[in-house]
């Protein structure tokens, strides 16, 4: 997918934020629509299928051990610069496997598979058996290009291929045999292609497997989020540039720990008019409906967040803009607080506290090496302190207006970067001792490290 995660300035406010992506515009570059696959996808007595082709020329088949009728389905969309096809099947035992097959040019791939990750240029069968606690796959070299993409062809190959003829063989039926069984298929004649990989003519096959046909099922999946968003060290934003095509939608995925503040934008050249995204939870939580393509909230509870972007204005370039500042709480005993770091020149730091209506606070930067500016703003969007110079003049000392949680944005300015302190002071009788979640140079990075799988 040609999408990148970048630092940036964050400046608080739709109309700063404007001027931020107009800036960042003409580095976005376009390209040309993934291509999308022909499909088959069935059942037989002993399991399914899969069997994608593209017109480029890469040809994936998936074959399993998973029976039922309807108990299988696989989707296919656009994400960005690449195409995914994403299914999965269930057995009435409760066994399960999920699939994604990913390619941007529709001719070179990977598959993934119950986790695992397969490079297509060692193989495009696959025979994935789920009996027993361990899930095998099988990752076979194979001509398909003379497969038929249909459920007769596609089962002649199968009694030709002695690997695949086997597999189904060994499985056992999903129900036991009627007191009439239906006779083996007949093998298939010489008047049919085989594969390059295909048993010579002089050996005789193995019976095809008994074939019970049932309706393809193409139930689209609804899909959690294909690509996902990580911080660089230290960093409290990104930037993601991407490209949707026409009637494309592009899907991410993020973990965010409990309480923590997200702020999300979406825009297209310097406005956000014609995009759209709604927001998630794994728990099926709606944390924002689809919609205006801009959220200020606080997560409920620590899991992966997923966000669905599409356009109303066909294919455009887009920038996604993503902020998770440094939480900051109070604990009683202690009014005041201070928090150290470093910046490159231009690049800003963001931190958050939430603070009552007719609180007072007082934020008093230092910068040791450098200089530092400013940006107050509460979740509300009210700005209160815009770019002041450190010492003497960059002191914030204010009445809070309302109960919520108020953005502090340190920047590096100068032409240099800048080592700082902020000393964070709300004088009030209950508040007191000050519990950073995470640390400056980590906060983000912890909330993915406490699950080491997201880091896959």
């Amino acid at each position: 997918m040609k999408t990148s995660s970048k630092m940036t300035r964050y400046l608080p406010g739709l109309a700063l934020l404007a001027v931020l992506m107009a800036g960042a515009a003409s580095a976005c570059s376009g390209g040309a629509t993934p291509p999308g696959a022909n499909k088959a996808l069935g059942s037989v007595t002993q399991g399914g299928y899969l069997f994608l082709r593209w017109q480029e020329g890469l040809e994936v088949m998936i074959w399993h051990d998973l029976t039922g009728e309807g108990t299988a389905d696989s989707s296919g969309f656009v994400a960005g610069k690449l195409y995914i096809e994403r299914g999965s099947a269930r057995s009435r035992e409760g066994r399960s496997l999920a699939w994604e097959v990913q390619t941007r040019d529709g001719t070179l791939g990977e598959v993934q598979i119950g986790g695992g990750r397969y490079d297509l240029a060692a193989g495009t069968l696959f025979l994935v058996t789920t009996q027993g606690d361990t899930m095998a796959v099988r990752q076979l070299p194979r001509d398909l290009s003379d497969v038929p993409l249909d459920h007769d062809g596609i089962l002649t190959f199968a009694g030709n291929d002695p690997d695949l003829a086997a597999f189904l063989n060994e499985i056992p039926p999903a129900t036991p045999p009627s007191a009439s069984p239906i006779p083996p298929t007949a093998t298939p004649t010489a008047t049919s292609t085989p594969t390059a990989m295909s048993t010579p003519t002089a050996t005789p096959l193995p019976p095809a497997p008994t074939i019970t046909l049932h309706p393809p099922t193409r139930t689209p999946l609804p899909g959690p989020a294909v690509e996902r968003i990580r911080f660089a060290p230290g960093a409290t934003h990104a930037l993601i540039e991407g490209y949707l095509p026409v009637d494309g939608r592009a899907l991410y995925v993020m973990g965010v720990a409990a309480g923590q503040f997200v702020e999300m934008n979406a825009t297209v050249g310097t406005t956000g008019q014609g995009l759209r995204f709604s927001v998630t939870g794994a728990d099926g939580v709606v944390i924002k409906s689809m919609g205006e393509a801009h959220m200020r909230t606080v997560v409920p509870s620590t899991q992966d967040y997923y966000v669905d972007l599409v356009s109303d204005v066909g294919a455009t370039e887009y920038f996604l803009s993503v902020l998770i500042p440094v939480r900051i709480r109070f604990a009683p005993g202690t009014t005041s607080a201070t928090v150290t770091g470093g910046l490159e020149e231009g690049q800003m730091r963001h931190y958050v506290l939430r603070a009552l209506a007719g609180q007072r606070m007082i934020v008093a930067p230092h910068a040791t090496t450098g200089e530092i500016g400013l940006v107050i703003s509460s979740a509300d969007g009210q700005v209160l302190l815009s770019g002041r110079v450190g010492q003497p003049g960059g002191v914030f000392d204010g009445i809070l207006p309302a109960t919520q949680d108020y953005l502090i944005s340190v920047q590096a300015k100068g032409g240099i970067g800048a080592d700082y302190t902020l000393e964070i002071t709300i004088p009030a009788e209950a508040e007191s001792g000050m519990t950073i979640v995470g640390t400056v140079l980590s906060a983000r990075e912890r909330t993915i490290a406490d699950d080491p799988s997201r880091l896959a």
